[in-house]
């Protein structure tokens, strides 16, 4: 025969067991859930996206061409030299103040009808200051938005295409 003290303790040592891979399973189950959640939202944010494609001969081909060049701000001989757009909306881009600033992160995106850059600057005294304009063919300008983050401050810019020297 065997101790009915040892049995009740037995009894609870198997309830409690029961109890903690219970736990497990809803642990995993949310782990499961939140993991798929994720997914989706990362599946639905991609497929969101606008086009940032600039291959091709179309229009955004040319308008990525029509891009490249230097381009002033008048307000204070701001330059930004806009030389190259890959593909996929990467730009080489130079900008001085007079002298030349790094120009860390430069893209072009296409949005419907229209043209998007962004374009970020590190250097002294621009600790990533940004630039979100777009292209208005137009009237050949960049209008968009200039933040300066060492005052917390955004203003209102306009960038004309300058004249290439003839030669």
């Amino acid at each position: 025969m065997s101790d009915p003290k040892v049995e009740r303790q037995r009894s609870r040592g198997r309830a409690q067991g029961a109890k903690g891979r219970g736990h497990g399973r809803r642990v995993l189950g949310l782990i499961l859930v939140l993991g798929v959640g994720a997914l989706g939202a990362f599946l639905w944010l991609r497929a969101s996206r606008p086009e940032t494609s600039f291959r091709g001969a179309g229009q955004a081909g040319s308008e990525a061409e029509a891009l490249k060049g230097r381009w002033i701000r008048p307000d204070g001989g701001y330059i930004l030299e806009i030389k190259q757009i890959a593909g996929d909306g990467k730009i080489e881009a130079t900008y001085f103040n007079p002298n030349r600033i790094h120009v860390s992160r430069a893209e072009a995106v296409r949005e419907g009808q229209v043209t998007r850059m962004f374009v970020e600057l590190r250097d002294t005294g621009y600790p990533g200051a940004t630039y979100s304009m777009a292209y208005d063919p137009g009237t050949q300008t960049l209008k968009g938005v200039y933040f300066q983050p060492a005052l917390a401050q955004s203003f209102d810019v306009v960038f004309f295409r300058m004249q290439e020297e003839k030669r």
